[in-house]
């Protein structure tokens, strides 16, 4: 164990010492924080000598002595950024910069017809007997930032539907990293439980106000019992400094299904990881994404699908528009056990240089351990079509307007999958805002 890599450790397991006397929570809840730290310890940051990190440093976050996030940030409710549902009925819940906003947020609790949404602190804090998995999904003997994450958890949203429910409201979790005099360490916990046939639409938008520089540290674990369905929304944008390592794990009961749509445009770096287990007969996923880094951010997003079972379905489409001095990194790997016969799974990676100082990392990968399988997986990289950026300026684009429209073409076809109308439209900005000229070019697309 290298010097920096023994203060690292020290830091933290020192901080977390500090904090265990004063955090709430059940005996169960202090034994895992105490597992988690000690996980932490044997692990530490993941470094790039890792397969699963050669292409992301966090060298230099590992050396930073973040401030805990104490004190909840005052943010007005006007500055709340777009996509805020102000004029739906979604049922929203504001965290600024990790820590529970009731003042910015719709309800401070909704515990109605089979429905909870809440803050997680209030749930540890009443030793809420719906966390009695928690934990569970998430895997942090394996991985040293889900112990991290763990070990600190304090804040962030329980969501638990009762069986047979079907909410039509979508849920809305925006998570504001704010800028502040010192950077923060910020590590919010999400924990979803979906009884079974229970359904429901969730949505996620990280933000930022100012450019912080903050470090979050985000894990989030969801359950879905037989036959729940789940279309969870992932919309990171705001400034382009900062942080951001986000854990999402997934386990499916039989005939679930658990679809995600994700957007990465914000923060310096940014690392996704998306795993799903179709654990049990008929359980499916679809996993669509698109990564937009320029100037010199650096995007990598990894997923992982455990077919463990039979007759278990995978769709996975993921697309990076690179520009800039960028670098972007996408890693899916597929998994079939040997018990899983009859499965299903497919994996496309598709990437669109725009620069030719953009760099882009792509490997799908297949591990096949039983014989009866349809699986396929693919990755392109390259430039926009000369040909076809000819023929439009052959109908009067000028080669700007022409290049703006075969990119944006390129990033559509996910975002007309995203069937919820105000994430839709955001991922839409997102896109043209990268292009330039945003309300021109929508103007001339609509």
């Amino acid at each position: 164990m290298t010097t920096a890599l023994a203060d690292t450790i020290a830091r933290y397991t020192e901080a977390h010492e500090q904090m265990q006397r004063v955090l709430a929570g059940s005996e169960a809840i202090k034994a895992l924080r105490t597992r988690a730290i000690e996980a932490f310890s044997s692990q530490g940051f993941p470094t790039t000598r890792h397969e699963d990190w050669k292409y992301t440093n966090l060298s230099r976050i590992e050396r930073e002595a973040f401030q805990a996030a104490a004190a909840i940030p005052s943010v007005a409710a006007d500055a709340l950024p777009a996509m805020s549902f102000a004029n739906d009925d979604a049922l929203r819940l504001v965290f600024v910069n990790g820590r529970y906003a009731p003042s910015l947020s719709d309800a401070e609790e909704v515990t109605t017809a089979g429905v909870h949404v809440g803050s997680l602190a209030h749930a540890v804090d009443q030793e809420d007997t719906r966390l009695m998995a928690l934990g569970s999904v998430a895997n942090l003997e394996s991985n040293g930032l889900v112990a991290l994450n763990t070990a600190f958890m304090k804040d962030g949203a329980l969501i638990s539907l009762d069986a047979n429910v079907e909410l039509d409201r979508p849920i809305c979790l925006v998570f504001l990293s704010v800028e502040q005099a010192a950077a923060a360490l910020i590590q919010p916990r999400v924990y979803v439980v979906a009884g079974c046939h229970a359904r429901a639409r969730i949505v996620e938008h990280h933000a930022t106000l100012g450019e912080p520089t903050n470090f979050t540290n985000m894990v989030e674990e969801l359950r879905l019992a037989d036959g729940a369905h789940i279309d969870h929304y992932l919309v990171h944008d705001g400034a382009r400094t900062g942080s951001v390592v986000h854990s999402l794990n997934t386990t499916l009961g039989r005939d679930a299904r658990f679809v995600n749509h994700h957007l990465q445009a914000g923060a310096r770096l940014a690392r996704q990881d998306i795993n799903v287990q179709l654990a049990a007969p008929g359980s499916s996923t679809v996993l669509n994404g698109v990564f937009l880094p320029t100037d010199e951010q650096h995007l990598d997003t990894h997923t992982r699908v455990d077919h463990l079972k039979p007759h278990t379905r995978s769709d996975e489409d993921y697309r990076g528009v690179l520009d800039g001095r960028s670098r972007g990194v996408f890693n899916g790997k597929v998994v079939v056990h040997k018990d899983a016969q009859g499965i299903e799974a497919h994996q496309s990676s598709r990437n669109l240089l725009l620069s030719e100082r953009a760099e882009i990392d792509t490997k799908p990968e297949l591990e096949i351990y039983a014989d009866d399988v349809v699986c396929s997986h693919g990755a392109t990289v390259g430039q926009l079509d000369e040909q076809a950026v000819f023929y439009l300026r052959s109908r009067g684009l000028d080669e700007q307007r022409a290049r703006q429209v075969l990119t944006y073409a390129f990033a559509r076809d996910l975002i007309e999958r995203i069937d919820l109308a105000p994430v839709r439209e955001v991922a839409t900005r997102a896109v043209l805002a990268r292009l330039g000229d945003s309300a021109h070019l929508l103007e001339e697309l609509s």
